[in-house]
Formats: C-alpha cells, sequence, structure tokens
C-alpha cells in the first residue's frame, strides 16, 4: 500500500465536490453511505483525537467516492494509498464518456471492452461468448 497523504486526499475531494453536481457535502454523503461528518471530515484533512492523525477512508469508501463524482477510480485509489483495482490508468475522458452512457449501453460497452482486451492477453484463452465460428 502506497502512502496516504491526507491533505492531497482532500484536496482532490474537495476539488471533486465542487466540479460535481452536488449542493452539500450532507447530499454527497447521502448518496454515498456515509455520514455527513465524515465527509466532511476526508474533504478537511481533520485529525482524529486519538491518533493526531487524519483517518484513512477505506478502499470502498474510496471507490463509492469516486463513482459518485465521476472521478477515475485508480487515479483515487492512488490518492488515498490504494492500489489500482485494474493496474491500468484509463484515460479520464474515455472514463467519463462511459459514465455518461445509460446502464444498459454501460454494460454492453464494458462487455465490449472485456472482450477486446482478452482477445489481446497472451494467454490465448477462450472465452465462452465470443464465437469463434
Amino acid at each position: 500500500m502506497a502512502n496516504y497523504d491526507a491533505d492531497k486526499f482532500a484536496d482532490w475531494l474537495t476539488d471533486a465536490f465542487a466540479r460535481s453536481t452536488f449542493k452539500s457535502y450532507s447530499a454527497l454523503a447521502d448518496s454515498v453511505g456515509l455520514s455527513r461528518s465524515t465527509v466532511s471530515a476526508l474533504a478537511g484533512a481533520k485529525k482524529q483525537p486519538l491518533t493526531d492523525k487524519p483517518s484513512q477512508p477505506k478502499s470502498d469508501t474510496v471507490v463509492r467516492l469516486a463513482n459518485a463524482l465521476n472521478e477515475n477510480i485508480d487515479k483515487v485509489l492512488g490518492l488515498a494509498g490504494y492500489a489500482p483495482q485494474n493496474g491500468i490508468d484509463i484515460d479520464d475522458g474515455l472514463f467519463r464518456m462511459m459514465k455518461k452512457l445509460p446502464p444498459g449501453k454501460l454494460k454492453l460497452a464494458k462487455r465490449q471492452i472485456a472482450g477486446i482486451l482478452e482477445s489481446l492477453s497472451e494467454d490465448g484463452e477462450d472465452f465462452d461468448y465470443i464465437d469463434d465460428k
């Protein structure tokens, strides 16, 4: 796990929130299942009384925040001190375009992208949803 820099994460969260359509930290918190005070503490890099250090958010919290704010998950995981989920940095523009797709088309796009990546893999594995005929 990389080092967690609470100030950098707080800067990202503050900036991403400002670019978002959320009107308040309460609205953002509600959308990701957190308390307003947790989101505010992360945005302010607030130190915890017992440790005198800011808390590092859990990786699933980081993913939920990144999704809600339409940000690149792997980039945000890195800011929070975690390894990326995919091991690759998806172009931000492509990621934002995918987030604008309706759910049915997003599912189709993900399957198509997975198929392309799997076809380019070097292990030669055959995937049952790709027609070899």
